[in-house]
């Protein structure tokens, strides 16, 4: 996979992009308010880099925002000690769920019952109602931390019947097809889990494209993958697998995975996750900004793991499967594309991509994927 960086103003997606303006051109620190103007999210500005599997599109506000609190600096020893022990808790957790998640009722031979069999699946919405948008600097919190879609939990199991494709050798036709068959898999776990909370989902309108194409968030390279919270649609490059390692390129799930984090990121937009990070990550100091971000995307990478352990069961994922999209988080990670181990960036090391993709896998919870309480040690 070439080292390049993932992601522009408005994107949402896999890879590990810079995210925010161009280079030279930081924004500007608003004067302190205490209401968030929410206007109109705009067109993108260009952001270097931007190309590679699985970026992602953010709206940037076009009117000024409130000058963030600074976070609550605590003990960083403690820190350390406390996010290293929930770690071990949480790796053992992991390995006792997803083992049991590839193995359980069919190892015993029993039939399973499928949850929302009577689900109606609705059409893709080419004319999404409008974002949940931020309205006072209270919300920025509410919205990322304390978001009242944590307390939903995923149908499971679920019924997916999608069309297994490989990119390289689909046709454009035949992945319409497969994408519009996987978007109608996720409506059937997100949209009855956003009801929990009193949100709406929107089944997003699918794309697929080879060279470059133009959105209304800007365009979007060839080799990736994107949410674009503009028109609230997804987009998919046929040519995505030739920037992905060869090893995992043509296992199965790779295209589930890439597509479940996409619309893991329409979650964000939908529940109000996705807006109010956007505004910490266009206002606070590089270093915050970044790591917003990362708490952005790999709550995406677990929202992706939530879906897919829904429809493991139906979709017949082995333990060859799983090992192939662990494989695939780490080698999507920034320290891996960087080839620098220590480097920080906006995506999340391997590691981090990779753990909190098996903590998705390991619930059906929703709060088992908030990040932005997480500790920084495990968003790094």
């Amino acid at each position: 996979m070439t080292q390049q960086q993932w992601g522009r103003q408005g994107q949402q997606g896999f890879g590990g992009g810079q995210w925010g303006p161009p280079t030279g051109q930081r924004p500007v620190a608003p004067q302190p308010s205490s209401r968030v103007q929410a206007g109109p999210w705009g067109p993108p500005s260009q952001v270097p880099g931007a190309g590679g599997p699985w970026g992602g599109q953010w709206q940037q506000p076009s009117s000024p925002l409130p000058t963030p609190r600074p976070p609550q600096r605590g003990n960083p020893v403690l820190k350390v000690v406390v996010a290293a022990i929930v770690g071990i808790i949480a790796v053992a957790l992991i390995a006792n769920v997803v083992t049991d998640l590839v193995g359980g009722q069919r190892a015993q031979g029993q039939t399973t019952q499928y949850q929302q069999e009577d689900y109606q699946v609705p059409p893709p919405e080419a004319n999404p109602p409008e974002l949940p948008l931020p309205k006072v600097e209270a919300d920025l919190d509410r919205l990322t931390k304390r978001n009242k879609v944590y307390d939903s939990t995923v149908p499971s199991p679920t019924r997916c019947e999608m069309t297994e494709i490989k990119l390289g050798t689909a046709t454009k036709t035949q992945i319409k097809k497969s994408m519009d068959e996987l978007t109608a898999c996720l409506s059937r776990v997100w949209d009855p889990t956003l009801q929990q909370a009193g949100l709406t989902f929107v089944r997003p309108v699918s794309n697929v494209y080879s060279t470059s194409i133009q959105s209304p968030c800007g365009k979007i390279p060839a080799g990736n993958a994107v949410y674009c919270a503009a028109n609230q649609q997804i987009y998919l490059s046929t040519t995505l697998n030739q920037v992905l390692p060869p090893e995992v390129a043509g296992g199965r799930f790779v295209v589930e995975t890439v597509i479940a984090h996409e619309v893991g990121h329409a979650v964000q937009y939908r529940t109000g996750i996705g807006a109010a990070a956007s505004y910490e990550i266009q206002n606070l100091p590089k270093a915050e900004s970044l790591e917003v971000n990362r708490r952005l995307e790999v709550q995406a990478d677990c929202f992706a793991g939530l879906f897919l352990e829904s429809v493991a069961r139906s979709r017949g994922m082995s333990q060859t499967d799983l090992a192939n999209i662990r494989t695939l988080m780490v080698a999507i990670g920034d320290d891996t594309l960087s080839g620098k181990p220590a480097v920080v960036g906006n995506h999340g090391h391997g590691s981090s991509r990779q753990y909190w993709a098996e903590m998705g896998l390991a619930s059906t919870k929703v709060g088992a994927c908030n990040t932005f309480v997480a500790p920084a040690t495990l968003v790094k």
